[in-house]
């Protein structure tokens, strides 16, 4: 297929890998945060991600901030399936002009991660590239599966916290970051990004809500990303009835004329949890962090996100699109 993968996106190539090829090989693979393994009655969740500097690097990152914020990512992608990690492994190619000091702080990054998480670091790879990537792979304990397909009727939920990485993702495009940068709002956005924590509360829940989770992912690619791959990947109408944004962000946006929708469903890189309850058990609260309800999906003949009556623009946050 003569095709330029810029011509596709990151979503249509997973797609059409999917059905064009995987498929044939393995009918029933489902693409998704995680993977499992059962091997004498334990579930092994699985994961990984990969980063190339020149699309990935922000400027007020440090070396020690990508060491941590690969595995963080990584995690995530764990504990959203309510699984509990257990080790991580890392491989960097770096280029062979960077100094010794630049890569030592990546791997203080990593040990000062799996040190606070209480998590066991394994093989640490290394190989010399004509650019920087960073990769990481995260292997986790679960109790069931839970994948990303909704079936019947579901109430979404989710911590609402959306908005700060957006505005940074915003600013950045205008070129106006520095003028805000020592802004509440905008400090907040750009800690997250520079480390983000991963959901460990998602370990917490009462048996009775994990019991009624029928799907789980984070936001790593945005709020909009993670509700239109519910929708399509489950044949369903997703209804956005409020978004999950704190009042401070609206504010910010209001005073600087910016789209609150833009940098709630189109920003990325929160790694919140979005999970499916089969029933609306209200307000949920895990120790600090409060879970709402937001939106609620239902079987339909095309898959839809709807909001503020209307077909919510699909954009997040795709490679291969230029």
């Amino acid at each position: 297929m003569n095709i330029r993968l810029t011509d596709l996106g990151e979503h249509n190539i997973k797609r059409k890998l999917i059905n064009d090829v995987i498929r044939k090989y393995f009918e029933n693979y489902e693409y998704g945060d995680a993977t499992y393994i059962e091997i004498d009655n334990k579930l092994l969740v699985t994961s990984c991600d990969g980063y190339v500097g020149s699309s990935w690097l922000l400027p007020f990152m440090t070396w020690e901030d990508v060491g941590w914020k690969v595995c963080s990512t990584t995690i995530s992608d764990i504990l959203v399936k309510l699984a509990r990690p257990i080790q991580v492994l890392v491989s960097i190619n770096i280029e062979g002009h960077r100094l010794y000091s630049e890569l030592e702080s990546i791997i203080l990054g990593i040990c000062k991660f799996c040190k606070e998480h209480n998590i066991l670091l394994g093989k640490l790879d290394l190989n010399e590239s004509s650019e920087f990537s960073i990769s990481a792979c995260a292997i986790g304990l679960g109790t069931r599966v839970i994948g990303n397909i909704i079936r019947g009727r579901c109430v979404l939920y989710t911590v609402p916290e959306f908005g700060y990485t957006g505005i940074v993702f915003k600013l950045l495009e205008l070129n106006k970051l520095w003028e805000y940068y020592n802004d509440p709002i905008v400090r907040k956005g750009v800690e997250i990004l520079r480390r983000p924590r991963p959901p460990v509360y998602m370990l917490e829940l009462s048996e009775d809500i994990v019991s009624g989770v029928e799907a789980s992912t984070d936001s790593s690619d945005g709020l909009g990303a993670v509700l239109w791959s519910f929708a399509e990947n489950s044949k369903c109408t997703v209804r956005v009835v409020d978004a999950p944004v704190p009042e401070e962000v609206v504010d910010f946006c209001r005073d600087l004329k910016l789209s609150v929708e833009e940098v709630v469903f189109n920003g990325a890189e929160e790694y919140l949890p979005v999970i499916a309850l089969r029933e609306n058990v209200g307000e949920l609260k895990v120790g600090d962090v409060k879970f709402v309800p937001f939106a609620y999906a239902e079987p339909s003949d095309s898959a839809r996100v709807i909001y503020g009556g209307r077909v919510l623009a699909y954009r997040g946050w795709e490679y291969f699109r230029r």
